[in-house]
């Protein structure tokens, strides 16, 4: 059962000011903090500004009926319960309340504390605990989400790394964020001290500037470079044909480009 210690927020919607305040004074005895509205327009607005807990509304009354509140705040807030206020004589305008969304309905003259606070403690009780439901399925689906991003990096890992050839993928700054294991041991580096760093931190300034200048091209164009060109380091200089294209990474907006690099050194040799 709800604790009415917590102070939870009711509105009540009602044109009749001696319903509305009699309906107010015993839910302030109750230990509620109580909003008040005198009609359904003005119900909306405190809905949107106040956030209740909790609605009573009349259902007959000018400007909006209890039946257009059920409806408008079902779609701004679709969590939010509604029990409807009836006349004895007009149990067929509740039905429709209810087919509508409403939570539950009581009918007026409301006869004794006990019944409005039964009724009304109830639907606090289903609140939290649609509230409770609604917190857990968004954690699973959290859960969900962080599987699916670990389960596709393990699967785009297994692809890039199944490629035979050096591939890297660069950021908009020229850094490398993608490197697959033959780009690592093509460098002699661990994936590591190599991700986030760029040409300048392992090829000498002349070819940085060259391959900045390249990619700086790509990175503007749509078309796939392919270029022929000396890789040379430490330990030795090889001829290599270099395919860069560039692509809109969806995660940062920003263009990111890929490239792959194939050795052939024997191959010019033969020639």
């Amino acid at each position: 059962m709800i604790d009415v210690t917590q102070r939870k927020t009711i509105l009540v919607i009602d044109d009749e000011s001696i319903i509305r305040q009699s309906l107010c004074d015993q839910l302030e005895d109750i230990g509620f903090r109580v909003i008040e509205a005198e009609n359904g327009k003005q119900g909306i607005d405190m809905i949107d500004k106040e956030e209740p807990d909790l609605v009573l509304t009349d259902l007959r009354m000018p400007e909006m009926s209890g039946l257009e509140v059920i409806e408008k705040s079902q779609q701004s807030h679709p969590n939010l319960l509604i029990i409807v206020i009836s006349g004895a004589g007009h149990i067929g305008d509740a039905v429709e309340a209810m087919r509508l969304g409403a939570y539950d309905y009581l009918v007026k003259p409301v006869k004794g504390l006990d019944v409005l606070k039964h009724t009304v403690t109830k639907a606090l009780d289903k609140t939290e605990e649609l509230k409770a439901q609604q917190s857990t399925e968004l954690k699973l689906k959290e859960q969900v989400r962080i599987q699916t991003r670990e389960l596709e990096k393990e699967f785009l890992d297994s692809v890039i790394n199944g490629v035979a050839d050096p591939l890297f993928v660069k950021d908009e700054e020229h850094n490398w964020i993608i490197l697959n294991d033959a780009f690592c041991q093509m460098l002699g580096k661990p994936r590591e001290e190599l991700l986030g760093k760029s040409d300048y931190d392992f090829f000498s300034k002349e070819q940085a500037d060259k391959y900045w200048s390249q990619d700086a091209l790509v990175l503007k164009s749509t078309n796939v470079e392919v270029n022929e060109e000396e890789l040379s380091n430490e330990e030795s200089t090889k001829q290599v044909s270099v395919s860069k294209s560039s692509f809109l990474n969806p995660t940062t907006g920003k263009r990111n480009l890929v490239g792959t690099i194939r050795d052939i050194t024997e191959q010019k040799i033969a020639e």
